[in-house]
């Protein structure tokens, strides 16, 4: 695992796959929200994994291309 020099995680490898982190660290909670993630095998190019949604500090839903992994309404 790759870290920041605030300690934010930035990337990880597992083998020959890198899947890097994009971060948001102005937001409601004061602490970097992952939004984005990206990943590599092998030195090829960046291909988009995962989407992250917020709401305020509440992450609302979880997007793989066009497909919702995760949402949350309001109870």
């Amino acid at each position: 695992m790759f870290y920041d020099g605030d300690g934010v995680r930035v990337a990880k490898k597992v083998g020959t796959q890198t899947t890097w982190y994009v971060t948001a660290e102005r937001n409601p909670t004061g602490y970097a929200q992952v939004i984005h993630e990206q990943s590599t095998v092998s030195g090829s190019s960046f291909e988009p994994v995962r989407e992250y949604v917020y709401a305020g500090s509440q992450m609302v839903a979880t997007l793989a291309g066009c497909i919702a992994l995760h949402f949350s309404t309001d109870s």
